[in-house]
């Protein structure tokens, strides 16, 4: 007979991967909150996130459309 305990096994895989999938980092602040005001402003008079993101250049502040756009739907 074996001692074999599927149920525990499965409890323990699911708990180790819980942990490997845990968080590493600390939340810090985006280098957008700034801007936030404004950027939710110019999107209110009608600017595009492909404009915001040169708006954001022009103050020579580099970010990808993707980070503006995840910005901008989470805040704004």
């Amino acid at each position: 007979m074996s001692d074999f305990d599927a149920a525990a096994e499965v409890a323990a895989l699911k708990q180790e991967t819980q942990l490997r999938h845990k968080r590493r980092y600390t939340k810090r602040p985006s280098q957008l909150d700034p801007y936030r005001l404004k950027l939710i402003a110019l999107r209110d008079a009608g600017a595009s996130f492909t404009e915001l993101q040169h708006w954001l250049k022009k103050r020579k502040l580099r970010v990808s459309l993707s980070t503006v756009t995840r910005y901008m739907n989470r805040y704004g």
